[in-house]
């Protein structure tokens, strides 16, 4: 079992974990989107046992609330719950109002969360969490 460990891009190792997966074709083709960084996103890595970078996901403050963003779990380490334990780490450190757009694999275990549709854009969907 890994561990998460929560970064911002100002930590010294940042690049060198997360540049990698920086607008990787692969990633880009299966997410629709490429996965940047840019200031303010927190980032939450799930490390495995050696240390390697199996999933990670990100947050950004957004005047509605904290943007669920750039969550992405490596195929061979898939159907490992890495995804639902990103998806808690965000939540235990973003409480009150969660936006994000889900694509069809991860609605359902953002539902499991309290995510709800808001809106659908194609084969995405809007999703918003509050908790008061």
């Amino acid at each position: 079992m890994g561990n998460i460990r929560k970064l911002t891009n100002e930590d010294p190792d940042f690049y060198q974990l997360m540049g990698p997966f920086l607008s990787r074709r692969e990633i880009v083709k299966e997410l629709g989107f490429p996965v940047w960084d840019e200031d303010g996103k927190t980032w939450y890595l799930y490390l495995g046992t050696q240390g390697d970078v199996q999933g990670f996901a990100a947050t950004r403050p957004e005047s509605k609330g904290t943007l669920f963003c750039s969550a992405y779990v490596l195929p061979k380490h898939r159907k490992q719950r890495i995804y639902e334990a990103l998806i808690l780490a965000r939540l235990t450190d973003n409480p009150g109002v969660c936006l994000t757009t889900a694509t069809q694999a991860s609605r359902r275990s953002l539902e499991r969360h309290g995510f709800t549709a808001v809106k659908k854009i194609g084969s995405y969907t809007r999703m918003r969490r509050e908790v008061l």
